[in-house]
């Protein structure tokens, strides 16, 4: 199995695919990279909301999100993370993974 993930983006309510990865550890280090740039760039709110359609613990045990969390609190960025909602879950599947945050 290739294990291809996309790589989507919600803006202004247009979803568009952004990018490609193998596997589920590329996703998390191409979305973390992702906010960090963003949060280089400014956030017009400073904080990255993170869901997963699944046990979130399971991501906050990730070294990745460790040091996603480490880098956001350097900028003053707050993070958090919760269970996905049943919505969206529905329409992403299991152990789906978003970062939501606000770029200026």
């Amino acid at each position: 199995m290739l294990d291809i993930k996309p790589i989507i983006e919600a803006r202004d309510g247009i979803t568009t695919p952004v990018g490609k990865v193998r596997g589920f550890n590329e996703g998390l280090r191409d979305l973390f990279s992702r906010a960090e740039k963003a949060m280089e760039k400014g956030l017009a709110i400073k904080a990255v909301n993170m869901s997963y359609a699944g046990d979130p613990q399971e991501i906050e045990n990730r070294p990745e999100y460790q040091t996603f969390v480490a880098k956001a609190k350097q900028q003053g960025v707050t993070t958090m993370i919760s269970v996905m909602s049943s919505t969206a879950a529905i329409n992403v599947g299991p152990g789906a993974f978003c970062a939501a945050f606000a770029g200026k």
